[in-house]
């Protein structure tokens, strides 16, 4: 239940903030054929790793897991790909954690 939590937060407090640091900071982009920009990207990484370091602090989950769960959905995130970001973000995320929880 906190992974599915973890990847929702990852998603919408991320996007939220790729969104606002790449309208009024993104100058470079990551990609030629993308939107995308690093200030961006980076703003989600920002987010992503602030929701993971409340998740830890409250004793939800482990730092380790969180940690790696955000910088998972920070490369799928900035990667061009077809399907969109609000959809793979949380699953690719979201299953890598729990991958690592199971085995861990």
């Amino acid at each position: 239940m906190n992974i599915s939590f973890a990847s929702l937060g990852f998603t919408s407090l991320g996007d939220m903030m790729a969104k606002w640091v790449g309208i009024n900071f993104g100058e470079r982009k990551i990609f030629k054929n993308s939107e995308k920009t690093l200030e961006g990207s980076l703003g989600f990484l920002c987010a992503s790793i602030t929701c993971a370091f409340f998740l830890w602090y409250f004793s939800k989950l482990p730092l380790y897991l969180v940690s790696i769960g955000a910088i998972i959905a920070f490369i799928v995130e900035a990667v061009p790909n077809p399907i969109d970001d609000n959809f793979s973000v949380p699953i690719i995320s979201g299953t890598v954690m729990e991958l690592l929880h199971r085995l861990f």
